[in-house]
């Protein structure tokens, strides 16, 4: 039995242990919002995410998504099934409109996408240049007190723009893909010193992005460095 959720991704659950296996963004899945879900003949399983049609196998943890023509989807999937009718096609919706396809003989996307990529950086609201550093794939070092943080993200497509929905993450900060919908920035204020991994993605009317990651590094204050302590301990012994 398998549990689609909002917010949680997918929860497979085993008859024989009575137990419960997760799978969420950390696992491949594309998006840890499901709504609707549905085995095809071949024992593959389809689900919707908010614009984007995916199907999967158990125990390979790849999601193959559905190719989709440009613009044929206008907002986010609200219909909590597959409907399959007598032809053996299968059924569902968005908030405007209906989406047939065929599971057995359906295109899947192949890799050629489109890229989310980082469109600006800026710190207590002061815009810092980071292309240098996106295009070494260089961390931004920052010292202690620049931790206050705005990060922008977009997709240079210009097609179905206003349908694109972004997902992104800091490492150490946020425990999973935050689903910003339509929103191109995350902000973070008062960052502890440490290195951080910036990551997200998108989906754009059924059409999913390739990742885009930034590496930031927040150097500690000189006094709780390890030299400094180093001194203290020298004073100390003196």
């Amino acid at each position: 039995m398998v549990i689609g959720t909002i917010y949680v991704g997918l929860n497979f659950f085993n008859t024989t242990t009575r137990s419960f296996t997760h799978v969420s963004t950390k696992n491949g899945l594309p998006s840890s919002i499901v709504y609707s879900l549905k085995k095809d003949t071949g024992n593959y399983l389809w689900l919707t995410t908010d614009f984007g049609i995916y199907k999967f196998r158990r125990g390979t943890n790849r999601f193959t998504q559905y190719s989709v023509e440009p613009a044929s989807i206008n907002s986010a999937f609200k219909s909590t099934g597959f409907y399959q009718l007598k032809d053996g096609r299968w059924l569902t919706s968005t908030a405007t409109e209906m989406i047939c396809f065929n599971p057995v003989n359906a295109a899947l996307k192949t890799n050629n996408e489109p890229k989310v990529e980082i469109t600006g950086f800026s710190i207590f609201d002061s815009a810092v240049f980071v292309d240098p550093f996106l295009a070494k794939d260089k961390a931004v070092q920052l010292r202690y007190n620049q931790n206050f943080l705005t990060i922008e993200f977009g997709v240079l497509n210009i097609s179905n723009i206003q349908h694109t929905g972004y997902y992104y993450q800091l490492s150490k900060i946020d425990n999973d893909l935050i689903y910003a919908g339509s929103k191109q920035f995350a902000s973070y204020t008062g960052l502890p010193p440490g290195e951080y991994t910036f990551r997200v993605k998108a989906e754009n009317g059924g059409s999913a992005t390739g990742e885009t990651s930034l590496t930031i590094v927040i150097s500690p204050p000189f006094w709780r460095t390890w030299w400094a302590n180093c001194y203290q301990e020298l004073l100390w012994l003196c």
